[in-house]
């Protein structure tokens, strides 16, 4: 009982120096907003090849075929016709255009006598590579595409169309990479709370309050369970806030279950904010904590998954995401927001998240120490 009001106590007063700082609590208010708005629109992985140039040197009713279909492509504001491959690519060169489509004389004839494809040349700036192996894919579908519908009339023989796939896309359709992005941008609240509330909470004891805890019968365990508490309160506010928002700019509700995703967010903040005060029990320094804290953050987003797939990072890479709590919030939230996942299914990141903030929040209990500011 006296654990609960001291715990209760210190809850009150860290609340109160958060809600008084105006700067921390505009960007309580502030950084969700953009994180919602803005940082999807930003961090978008774009697959359409603005402007393209092509040299049809069959000059036959497949290659206008083909040709035409290239103006109707989505994402195509302008398609440039060159009579020479070395027109063309001055224009590559130039950045006038972003690839080049290449038909070679007797195409058609080719396809007709044979029944087999004949060879196209596509060339495309890979300068950003993502756009370049997208982009191409696309413009490739779309070529294969007028392709099929062309031969279709001719009756050409089946064999002509061995080599296309058909595609069917399942839980983001359309392909758009902002519905990927957003069910994570809780997580870039989730590692920016932690931050704000905790380590400037921890910073500010450093400061001068820690001799007065020093002089309390504040023990370590009530302290630092006030501590996450706090955040734990902000963290509440800040996930409904921030799906509130999903929710009234991108329609983005969770397909699953939305205890699913309050519980993960909530076992993430918890061991976030022990991992804050870990830092801070290590260090004894303000201005230290704010940094290794900010180093940790960045880091552990960046090896979560969150800009690109853990399976194509470095093997070693991969082994040591698996003490990356931010990896098992990435996956759980995109799969309940996309795939409508059930706990039944997501029980393994749901104990490896545990498991870790247990292990966290024991670490930094034992390694709190009362000392002088």
């Amino acid at each position: 009982m006296v654990a609960l009001n001291q715990i209760t106590a210190l809850v009150i007063k860290d609340v109160k120096q958060v809600v008084r700082n105006r700067k921390i609590l505009a960007l309580l208010l502030i950084y969700p907003a953009f994180s919602a708005l803005v940082v999807p629109h930003v961090i978008n992985f774009n697959s359409d090849i603005a402007s393209m140039a092509y040299i049809d040197n069959d000059n036959s009713d497949l290659s206008r075929s083909i040709t035409g279909a290239l103006y109707t492509m989505d994402g195509v504001t302008n398609v440039a016709h060159c009579s020479t491959y070395g027109q063309a690519l001055f224009l590559l060169e130039e950045t006038d255009v972003d690839c080049i489509l290449e038909i070679p004389k007797g195409y058609e004839n080719a396809l007709m006598t044979t029944g087999n494809l004949p060879e196209l040349s596509l060339s495309v700036n890979a300068v950003d590579p993502v756009l370049a192996l997208l982009g191409s894919r696309k413009i490739l579908g779309t070529v294969g595409s007028a392709i099929l519908e062309r031969t279709g009339q001719k009756d050409v023989p089946v064999s002509a169309s061995k080599s296309y796939i058909t595609e069917s896309h399942y839980y983001n359709p359309s392909m758009d990479y902002i519905l990927y992005m957003l069910p994570v941008v809780l997580l870039s609240v989730a590692l920016y709370l932690c931050i704000y509330v905790t380590g400037t909470s921890m910073s500010s004891e450093m400061d001068g309050g820690m001799d007065i805890i020093n002089s309390s019968p504040v023990n370590r365990t009530v302290f630092v369970s006030s501590k996450i508490f706090t955040c734990y309160l902000f963290g509440l506010f800040e996930m409904l806030y921030t799906i509130f928002l999903l929710q009234f700019a991108h329609n983005m509700v969770p397909s699953g279950s939305v205890l699913l995703v309050m519980s993960s967010f909530s076992l993430f903040v918890i061991g976030l904010s022990a991992t804050i005060i870990l830092i801070s029990n290590l260090t004894a320094n303000a201005s230290l904590t704010l940094l290794l804290s900010s180093i940790y953050t960045v880091s552990t987003q960046l090896m979560s998954g969150f800009f690109t797939p853990i399976e194509s990072m470095h093997v070693a890479i991969q082994y040591l995401s698996y003490l990356n709590p931010c990896r098992y919030l990435v996956e759980i939230l995109r799969n309940v927001y996309l795939k409508s996942a059930t706990l039944y299914d997501l029980h393994s990141q749901f104990l490896w998240l545990t498991g870790i903030v247990v292990v966290t929040c024991f670490l930094a209990v034992v390694t709190y120490r009362k000392r002088s500011a």
